[in-house]
């Protein structure tokens, strides 16, 4: 991986998780609405940024956006590990 192809994944993951505390922060609906929007942009570019670095085709992408990773959160208050779920989407 190139320089500049770092340092824009870089840059743009250290603003996600700055959305994610700011979103955790937020106080009123408005504001978590403009953050989670911000969040979502951001993550969609890092998507780019990946696609671009693996030299994905269309059709690959597609393949990759119509499978989501969706994470489990734990039903009791026993301490486990998140078991990731995979959900295709129609």
């Amino acid at each position: 991986m190139d320089t500049p192809q770092r340092d824009a994944i870089e840059r743009a993951v250290v603003q996600v998780i700055g959305f994610h505390q700011e979103l955790a922060a937020a106080k009123t609906g408005r504001q978590r609405t403009q953050l989670q929007r911000q969040l979502s942009a951001r993550e969609a570019r890092i998507d780019e940024l990946v696609y671009e670095l693996y030299g994905l085709t269309n059709p690959e992408i597609s393949v990759v956006e119509s499978t989501k990773v969706v994470t489990e959160k734990p039903t009791s208050s026993a301490s486990r590990l998140e078991e990731p779920l995979l959900i295709e989407a129609d």
